[in-house]
């Protein structure tokens, strides 16, 4: 077992409680005002730099975060890891589309707080040039990564209308 799972796998629910929380609007509001306070933080593990809320956020319920407790507890964080753990070897799979353009009609729906959208920010930038058919680049307010959890009546609606505007 390498260090990310027996990091994430010795406690599950904790594990995914932080990580849902940490990236949800919510945790990315909490965690900008702590850094905005001039406190160090010293991380050592990767969960180090997560928060676990005194509550479950609105959008999650003990339902839910005890289904997905229960399947990482039988299979581990190990596939999740190694998804990452080969992200260069799919660029280097899809090398042959490089500089492709997509054809098909899109729109980039993405949390306004996600953080993600701040490392691929170039990437997010170049989808005018890139895409042929882009209906849209949207932030949803009071998102963070988890959009489909934290904004869905919003999502749902948009992605219907975005499907109707193709058909």
């Amino acid at each position: 077992m390498g260090v990310a799972e027996s990091e994430f796998d010795a406690d599950v629910r904790d594990t995914l409680l932080r990580i849902y929380f940490s990236l949800g609007a919510e945790g990315i509001e909490r965690a900008s005002q702590f850094v905005a306070s001039d406190n160090p933080i010293t991380a050592e593990k990767y969960l180090d730099t997560t928060m676990l809320p005194e509550k479950l956020p609105d959008w999650l319920s003990e339902e839910d975060l005890a289904y997905y407790v229960s399947r990482y507890e039988k299979d581990g964080f190990r596939g999740i890891i190694n998804w990452y753990r080969c992200l260069d070897i799919y660029w280097d799979r899809t090398a042959h589309l490089a500089g492709k353009k997509i054809t098909q009609p899109t729109l980039f729906i993405a949390g306004k707080n996600d953080p993600i959208t701040y490392m691929v920010r170039k990437a997010i930038n170049r989808l005018p040039e890139m895409v042929e058919d882009l209906r849209g680049i949207e932030y949803f307010d009071d998102c963070g990564h988890w959009i489909s959890c934290e904004q869905t009546e919003m999502l749902n609606e948009r992605l219907l209308r975005f499907l109707k505007e193709v058909d």
